[in-house]
């Protein structure tokens, strides 16, 4: 074999570098530059998702107010005859307490619609002497009282001798939007 001049010998040694080089630039150099193209989509995708999901966020907390108005109105909808009820078992108590008779049970009834309002049945029991019950449904048929007195079943009561019980079906009426409706005139 024959021994490489000077020349051939520098130009090997670039040959060598310049090979080493390549290989650096395709091996090592451009798999980054792509990598890093690769990473540079994946961001922007993944910033496209986090904008999307921040938007989705958005919406369903919007969503859940306009929810919670829906269940509201649907409760106000369904449910107008909870205030009527209440005052209706209030003022049968404040009744009874002036009027020395025992309330011993109070049966809501099934609300209903009549005629663009809410019948709003409810059945009490009460208990004492003739007098007292008969002073009650006086009471409870004034005008200014916003119920009507539907039946009354009186029986004998046996633990004490002269009382008598009576189950006193009444009804108020509301409106759909809540409020009591003077169905007296």
């Amino acid at each position: 074999m024959r021994s490489l001049t000077r020349r051939e010998q520098s130009l090997v040694v670039v040959a060598a570098v310049a090979l080493v080089a390549f290989l650096l630039a395709f091996g090592l150099i451009l798999p980054t530059r792509n990598r890093a193209a690769k990473l540079a989509r994946q961001e922007q995708a993944l910033s496209m998702k986090i904008s999307e999901a921040a938007s989705m966020y958005l919406e369903a907390l919007r969503e859940a107010e306009e929810i919670a108005g829906l269940r509201a109105e649907l409760r106000d909808l369904m449910f107008p005859h909870k205030d009527a009820s209440i005052a209706l078992v209030r003022e049968i108590d404040r009744l009874t307490s002036e009027l020395n008779v025992r309330v011993t049970g109070i049966r809501p009834g099934e609300v209903e619609p009549v005629a663009g309002s809410l019948r709003c049945p409810m059945t009490f029991t009460v208990e004492s002497n003739f007098a007292d019950i008969v002073r009650l449904l006086y009471e409870l048929e004034r005008p200014q009282r916003r119920l009507w007195v539907e039946g009354v079943e009186m029986t004998s009561s046996p633990p004490q001798a002269g009382e008598l019980q009576a189950n006193i079906h009444v009804a108020v009426y509301v409106q759909p939007g809540g409020g009591e409706e003077d169905v007296s005139a």
